[in-house]
């Protein structure tokens, strides 16, 4: 009977050991399956990495060219603000010039008004022919210049 109860132990232990074997092949299986699937989902993750980072380095690109355009700007905007400037100083130096010239003008007016005030008020001989007055006037005129 020993070897009847070796025989039974050794079917069982062989039947236990089949079971095993069958698991162990189907967590292979499953395994190998998990990784055929994280493979695909790495490949599809490295793509979209790969897209993303060529999102990212178009957006920094534009984002430079932007930045550029924006100092590009600023240095126009600078120049023409200068440049308006330099016209109202201009002008401002130019209307300073005109209303000197007014003033010198008009100071200008007011002397030779008083002069020709001073020659109508001057007591003339009255001669005979009125282009000797004229004459004598003229030569009056002419002799008191200032």
């Amino acid at each position: 009977m020993p070897f009847a109860i070796t025989t039974k132990l050794l079917g069982y232990l062989s039947g236990g050991l089949g079971a095993a074997a069958l698991a162990a092949s189907a967590f292979a299986g499953l395994q190998t399956h998990r990784l055929h699937g994280a493979q695909g989902d790495i490949a599809t993750l490295g793509q979209s990495l790969k897209d993303e980072k060529g999102r990212a380095d178009l957006a920094t690109t534009t984002a430079n060219q932007r930045g550029e355009d924006l100092k590009a700007r600023d240095a126009i905007i600078r120049q023409q603000s200068e440049s308006l400037d330099g016209l109202k100083a201009r002008s401002d130096a130019d209307r300073q010039t005109y209303v000197s010239g007014i003033l010198a003008a008009d100071t200008g007016a007011k002397t030779h008004e008083a002069r020709a005030t001073e020659l109508v008020r001057v007591p003339v001989k009255v001669p005979d022919d009125r282009c000797e007055a004229a004459r004598a006037l003229i030569e009056q005129e002419m002799l008191s210049v200032r």
